[in-house]
């Protein structure tokens, strides 16, 4: 792969600023995201050869699960890689004192404890976890997602540990209410790309021309999408009712629509990680039992218990049960990636020893960058901040265009 420097020439705000002191100090965290302007499909993993599951007699004979390769490499490297998307709350998100925290970070880690195996949380936006799945650079996904016939087309899923609702925030001043999501037609709305509230509004709303696509605002992060909304950038945003709560409580803004399409919330694996998908089903299966999924969420998400965890819950008799079909998806192309490699100028030794910038002192922060992808990196991509704990962290950086091919 080649590697290619990024050069930025932000400005600094009037306020002093040392440099990055306000992104969250989190290990692995992209300072840069890739946002081509016209995404390319990724690629699909068709699933093919299942058979209906069958219920076990008493003289059946335990079969362990065949092994697979990300299980062998978990054991290998005795660590379990998990992606996530640190700008969800109360799922997962960076607290004031620069700790990652949340109810599916609690969740990860409490497994990676019972499987006796340390877990190492990386930080994406959103839509690159299914290509960090794909492309190995994470073993699992957790960040609220939801499952749909096309992830589960390319995604394998353990069971579900939280039942979500769809909901839309507005500001407090807000006369809206919202009881079918057509009425949003003709205001502002903000989506999360990659979710299925973007899809959602697609749908319903451009894909039907009840709405211009220039008012369905897609944001890299569902907290760049909440702050627009408070500086009334926006008039609306849709995203999952636990995060709506939270924002609702957080910074006094008001749910005007709630309860239009139900959520159910797993973790993502790739397909054909048979071992891998049943050791995390066991333990999934075992802290609904045992109480521990309700005390979670009971600490993290503070909801009505009866409408949130999946049912019925597990016994320690296994039903059959039908396989679904598998939606039949045209494979795309390939899938976008990105590592970071290196800081080559101003060096903040994570955080450690972030160097110091006058106030209003322009300054050029170059770093290094890999396409770990199968897509090559053309003109039509770029290069862009994501936000850190707080609007400045980007301190004025500006996108920038690709200078052509990367592979």
């Amino acid at each position: 792969m080649k590697r290619l420097l990024l050069r930025i020439l932000p400005v600094l705000l009037i306020v002093s600023l040392f440099l990055g002191a306000c992104a969250a100090p989190v290990p692995a965290v992209p300072l840069v995201v890739i946002a081509p302007s016209a995404t390319p499909e990724p690629i699909i993993i068709p699933v093919t050869g299942a058979t209906s599951a069958v219920t076990p007699t008493a003289s059946a004979t335990s079969v362990e699960p065949q092994s697979d390769d990300v299980w062998d490499r978990i054991v290998a490297n005795n660590k379990i890689v998990v992606g996530t998307a640190m700008d969800y709350p109360p799922f997962a998100y960076v607290d004031p004192n620069f700790q990652v925290v949340g109810f599916d970070i609690a969740l990860i880690r409490e497994i990676g404890r019972r499987l006796n195996i340390p877990i190492d949380i990386q930080n994406f936006t959103f839509e690159g976890l299914p290509g960090a799945l794909q492309l190995n650079q994470v073993d699992l996904a957790i960040a609220a997602i939801s499952i749909t016939p096309e992830r589960s087309s390319r995604m394998s899923f353990s069971p579900i540990y939280y039942v979500n609702q769809t909901a839309i925030l507005g500001r407090n001043d807000s006369t809206v209410n919202i009881a079918d999501l057509k009425q949003v037609a003709g205001l502002r709305v903000g989506v999360q790309r990659g979710t299925v509230y973007e899809s959602m509004a697609q749908s319903a709303l451009i894909d039907t021309q009840l709405m211009s696509a220039d008012k369905l605002l897609s944001y890299m992060q569902a907290d760049e999408a909440v702050r627009d909304l408070v500086a009334n950038r926006v008039d609306l945003v849709i995203l999952g009712q636990a995060t709506a709560r939270y924002y609702s409580a957080e910074l006094g803004l008001k749910i005007v629509g709630n309860g239009f399409v139900q959520q159910d919330l797993a973790i993502a694996m790739r397909p054909g990680t048979p071992r891998l998908k049943a050791e995390i089903d066991r333990v999934m299966d075992a802290m609904l039992i045992d109480g521990t999924m309700l005390s979670l969420i009971q600490q993290y998400i503070q909801s009505d218990i009866l409408n949130v965890l999946p049912t019925p819950i597990p016994t320690n008799q296994p039903t059959a049960t039908a396989v679904p079909p598998v939606p039949t998806v045209a494979p795309p192309l390939c899938w976008d990636g990105m590592k970071f490699v290196a800081d080559v100028t101003l060096d903040d030794n994570d955080m450690k020893n972030p160097p110091f910038i006058k106030p209003g002192e322009g300054f050029v922060k170059t770093w290094r960058i890999q396409n770990t992808g199968t897509c090559a990196w053309t003109s039509g991509y770029r290069l862009v901040y994501a936000y850190g704990n707080v609007a400045a962290a980007h301190m004025n950086g500006q996108p920038v265009n690709m200078p052509g091919n990367v592979t």
